[in-house]
């Protein structure tokens, strides 16, 4: 490579991690218009899309091209089906135009994150992730940093200790500063990509402390059994003859898919309640949330839901007494802190089949008719991990979340392009 070609390389990956920084440094701040409100994260989203664009026009490199397309689309088909679904729920139902703009946006905002991990990857290559890697890295130590010079190490230190040995339990007010949930269990989902491939990694040990000690920052308990899962995966996937590994696949697939769909039953059915009382589990109003929203939707085949961004306007229309009640037990009004229920809510019994059959199956079957196991157990151990955090939180429509998982999944076709 001559001096030229390695100040154009390390132009675009100075310019790549600039627009990421403050992609991950603004993934929270934003500004309203013409009524709408419109994060920044998603304007450096749409910035390397664009970017990656132009540069397939100027200098097209098609197979790549095709291969992060092709792989872009396989991620985006659970969201754009039940897009697709909700429009015509939408329009049987004749659904008011701020209901319909809520859940076109939440899913838009989600495809520029899938679109923008493609376009990382067209521009610099199986590399994009430790560029990427570093800037979520410094993003998160800058914020320890102000947090630390805010209230002092000493009180960050105290606090810190007391998340750790409470295992998430009691959380101090300098730890609070730091509960930025989709960035937490972006951090968390890192980790699976790093264990995964350990021996690939280079400084690894570094890389995995300094990136542990960031996810326990954030500590996420659900995280940890989301890890816990994803690891076992791989794990198993590890000692599993080759010829085998399409129908473990397709076995894990099965249990996941029965795993959400059981989790749903627990909830509907009062046992989660149950459970979590004789365990003395304080599910912080969760609970009493999910018995309150009962009442807007059946548990049968005939329900078929109210379109995306339903179940987000109920609850941002609350009446104050609800709100009142619900706060007594533990509950911040808000979110619905449990992303399987909320899409059975939307898109009722048939849209919730079609959407974890092309959450799972979908897109396992496009990765296994051309033998790349190894995206295939990655996107399985994903999947694993993200539905361990629906069933208590609501990292659907996480876009640091969802543009983690898209990364991880992706690199190892994009590596085994680059190796030929």
């Amino acid at each position: 490579m001559d001096n030229l070609s390695k100040v154009k390389k390390y132009f675009i990956a100075a310019v790549y991690m600039l627009l990421v920084f403050m992609m991950l440094y603004l993934n929270q701040d934003g500004f309203f218009l013409g009524g709408f409100g419109i994060v920044y994260a998603y304007l450096f989203g749409l910035a390397l899309i664009g970017w990656a664009m132009l540069s397939f026009l100027i200098n097209p490199q098609l197979n790549k091209g095709i291969l992060v397309v092709r792989q872009v689309f396989i991620l985006c088909l659970p969201y754009l089906l039940t897009l697709l679904y909700s429009f015509f729920i939408w329009a049987w139902k004749l659904s008011d135009f701020s209901n319909i703009t809520r859940g076109f946006f939440y899913v838009f905002y989600q495809l520029i994150a899938f679109a923008a991990v493609g376009a990382s990857y067209y521009l610099l290559g199986k590399n994009a992730v430790w560029y990427f890697w570093a800037m979520m890295a410094a993003v998160n130590i800058w914020r320890v940093g102000m947090v630390i010079l805010q209230d002092g190490f000493g009180s960050f230190w105290t606090d810190f200790v007391l998340l750790l040995t409470s295992f998430g339990n009691v959380t101090g007010e300098t730890i609070k500063h730091l509960e930025l949930h989709d960035a937490n269990f972006a951090v968390f989902e890192f980790l699976i990509f790093i264990f995964a491939y350990f021996k690939k990694i280079p400084c690894r040990w570094p890389v995995m402390i300094l990136t542990a000690f960031l996810a326990l920052v954030g500590l996420k308990r659900i995280a940890f059994a989301g890890i816990l899962l994803a690891l076992l995966i791989i794990g198993i996937s590890r000692i599993v003859k080759k010829e085998y590994l399409k129908y473990f696949c397709y076995i894990v697939a099965g249990l996941l898919c029965v795993m959400g769909i059981a989790y749903l039953i627990i909830v509907r059915t009062g046992l989660l309640e149950i459970f979590l009382d004789k365990a003395e589990v304080n599910s912080l109003g969760r609970t009493d949330l999910y018995r309150y929203i009962e009442q807007y939707y059946d548990f049968g085949l005939t329900y078929i839901g109210n379109g995306l961004g339903y179940v987000s306007r109920l609850l941002g229309n609350m009446s104050e007494e609800a709100k009142t009640a619900l706060s007594a037990s533990g509950y911040t009004p808000g979110e619905l802190h449990n992303d399987f229920l909320r899409i059975l809510i939307d898109i009722g019994i048939p849209g919730f089949g079609i959407w974890i059959y092309s959450f799972v199956f979908g897109r396992l079957r496009s990765m296994l008719r051309d033998e790349n196991y190894q995206t295939a157990v990655m996107l399985l151990a994903g999947v694993a991990y993200l539905f361990a955090t629906y069933m208590t939180d609501n990292t659907y429509y996480y876009y640091q979340t969802n543009f983690v998982f898209a990364m991880i999944v992706m690199w190892s076709s994009i590596a085994d392009f680059e190796y030929g």
